[in-house]
């Protein structure tokens, strides 16, 4: 059979089609087999975390979250995540979940002051039956058009594992607002849809390889940030080397007061991961930009001719308040070089930072087109971070952080932070995230002088705090506080600085007045106040006897506007049910010589609480709630009724008592 030229041209082009399909199938299958083996190993090395933030920091309060991590040394029991995970170093409780469902404990053993990584360590005794891998980490594997996948805990599902293509490697660090933000470095871009959980996850090549460190994602986008591993992997053997230097290995042991679950510590120490700091925040820009802002032309082309690839130089964008290159830098100062030498983007400024700390060192800035020469000295970071929260009366205070200084213009370390009302300071309507400048007229630049003031005021004294909010802080208010120190412990968590001490966590030192402070208000005991009676237990005795919890009562008295007071009572702790922890309403005064109040259950639900009783609404005096009906909508206050009579023979107020009838003669119709 003889086939005709097209015929024979047709039958080639499919042999041909049918080649490429199956080459490509193979290349497929090759492909797929790589991405599977690469997954088999990487999936044992991932790690579920779960972190219950007891204590409010910085701007997050205290809250339970979930993310994820993975295994860098599994000789050393390393786990790397994110640095926001852990809450930037606050009092908190870590454990993770394994892929088996193993639980383990984890300790914070390092977290960078500003790159938003940190490192874990977990007790491998715990571990019985999942046998874990550790996934290498390759800085310099991460390329435009490389094909990745994200594992992790995304949307709290334990294992996701979603696909990518790097876009970027030169982005602008991602910005989360007003609280923790990262700064001088670059960040890796990928449209990989990744959401809350999947924070600290490997960010996989096909050879296994963790190429970036998964940290955040666009609300309205596809888009996904991670950070480069350069200086991930430095910290990394730093710690490593440590390690196998000192043959130690982190301690579990606990260290958070009143807590059974491991606590995080933090290791800053400068000796062991070195980072030094200017304080100042620089963005890359590109060219054209510099040029606008000044920079010459043969400025750029020395540049070009050194660094042909590059698009762009470093540009001061902020200097923060007090630090080493305020008053010598300014916003618009385009870098040319670092002790000489030049320097384009982040790593190499990092690098000498962190290898020079407490030493001088020159830049070169362009500024208008003109070239200036600045020396400074390189502060050490790590002793940027707070170490010390003072609590007192659920309040959390803590000096002004690296991070908030940035975000609101303020110094870091000056300056106390409310990082939590509390009790006591929302009772006085100071708002959170302020800055304490003085109490009682003493000036609080720092914890340590805020604790020694309110050591010196007992419970229940009266002071002023001045403040003011972080977002307006030309505006200063003041604010009327009743001290208290008997609901709630009152002293200072204090973080230790090196994990692999025996003492590690954050520990709690009560102040000397925590306990056994006398209050300004004195009031007789139960069983004074309320006689007894035989087969009436104490405490109801009283409100048998005059039956006021008869609800058909009358006031006969001739002055009833003088028996009304006003009370409101406010509740440390939220129990029974209660929607709020601050009560107003009107109340009857009952008895003067005993200073008993009657209010509804609606003004004062508890005896767990505070109450303060206006008469004649111009004097104000503290009460306590010393029964409550458990069937009828009635409880009684008492205050201190020789407090009341010394200010009402002044001629301040007049006070009427009212008293009730078993049997008032009421009919139906009656006004």
């Amino acid at each position: 059979m003889e086939w005709s030229a097209i015929e024979q041209s047709e039958q080639i082009e499919k042999v041909v089609v049918e080649e490429r399909l199956q080459e490509d199938q193979k290349q497929q299958k090759g492909h797929l087999t790589n991405w599977q083996h690469c997954l088999d190993l990487a999936i044992p090395a991932a790690i579920n975390i779960r972190v219950l933030q007891v204590k409010s920091f910085e701007t997050t309060g205290s809250k339970y979250s979930y993310a994820s991590g993975f295994v860098v040394s599994l000789k050393h029991r390393l786990v790397l995540t994110n640095r926001h995970v852990i809450c930037g170093g606050a009092p908190t409780v870590v454990d993770g979940l394994l892929h088996n469902k193993e639980e383990v404990s984890l300790k914070v053993l390092y977290l960078d002051p500003v790159h938003d990584f940190a490192f874990l360590s977990f007790d491998a005794s715990q571990i019985k039956y999942m046998k874990l891998k550790e996934i290498e980490l390759d800085p310099d594997g991460a390329r435009v058009g490389r094909e990745i996948r994200i594992m992790g805990n995304d949307a709290g599902e334990k294992i996701q594992i979603l696909p990518g293509i790097i876009a970027r490697l030169d982005r602008d660090s991602p910005f989360y607002g007003s609280g923790y933000n990262d700064w001088n470095t670059f960040y890796i871009s990928a449209a990989s849809s990744t959401s809350g959980g999947s924070s600290g996850s490997p960010v996989l090549a096909s050879d296994g390889k963790a190429v970036a460190l998964n940290c955040g994602a666009a609300k309205s986008a596809a888009s996904s940030f991670y950070l480069p591993l350069h200086r991930v992997k430095r910290a990394l053997d730093m710690i490593v080397g440590w390690m196998e230097g000192s043959g130690s290995t982190p301690c579990f042991e606990d260290g958070l007061e009143g807590r059974g679950a491991q606590p995080s510590s933090i290791c800053s120490s400068s000796i062991l991961v070195p980072r030094g700091t200017l304080q100042v925040i620089f963005k890359h820009k590109a060219f054209d930009e510099l040029c606008r802002l000044g920079l010459t032309a043969e400025a750029e082309a020395a540049v070009r001719a050194e660094y042909p690839s590059e698009t762009g130089m470093l540009v001061v964008d902020q200097c923060l308040k007090s630090g080493p290159a305020d008053a010598l830098l300014e916003p618009g100062d385009i870098l040319l070089k670092v002790a000489g030498a030049s320097c384009t983007t982040f790593l190499p400024l990092e690098a000498y930072l962190d290898g020079h700390v407490g030493e001088e060192v020159t830049l070169h800035v362009q500024r208008g087109g003109e070239d200036r020469a600045v020396t400074m000295v390189i502060q050490d970071l790590h002793a940027l971070m707070p170490d010390t929260l003072f609590t007192i009366s659920s309040a959390v205070l803590h000096p002004v952080t690296l991070h908030i200084a940035k975000a609101y213009h303020l110094e870091a370390g000056a300056g106390v932070h409310l990082a939590s009302t509390g009790y006591m300071f929302s009772r006085a309507g100071i708002t959170i995230h302020c800055i304490i400048l003085s109490v009682g007229g003493v000036p609080t630049p720092t914890v340590a002088t805020l604790e020694e003031v309110f050591a010196s005021l007992s419970d229940g004294h009266r002071t002023s705090v001045r403040f003011h909010s972080l977002t307006d802080r030309f505006r200063v208010r003041t604010s009327v506080i009743q001290v208290d120190k008997k609901w709630f412990a009152h002293g200072r968590y204090v973080r230790a600085r090196d994990p692999f001490d025996s003492t590690i966590g954050w520990t709690f030192k009560a102040c000397k007045s925590s306990h056994g402070s006398s209050s300004t208000t004195s009031f007789p005991p139960a069983s004074e106040a309320v006689p007894a009676v035989a087969g009436i237990p104490k405490g109801l005795a009283w409100a048998q006897q005059r039956v006021v919890s008869e609800s058909d009562g009358r006031i006969v008295s001739n002055s009833p506007r003088d028996a009304l007071v006003m009370v409101s009572f406010a509740v440390p702790y939220l129990v029974d049910g209660m929607s709020g922890a601050e009560y107003i309403g009107a109340g009857i005064v009952i008895d003067q010589a005993r200073g008993l109040v009657l209010v509804d259950r609606s003004t004062a639900p508890t005896t767990l609480g505070d109450g303060l009783v206006t008469f004649g609404g111009v004097l104000e005096v503290p009460a306590r709630c010393i029964f409550v009906h458990p069937l009828h909508n009635l409880s009684v206050l008492q205050y201190d009724a020789s407090f009341l009579e010394s200010e009402a023979q002044g001629g301040l107020v007049t006070v009427a008592e009212v008293s009730f009838v078993e049997n008032p003669s009421l009919r139906k119709g009656d006004p």
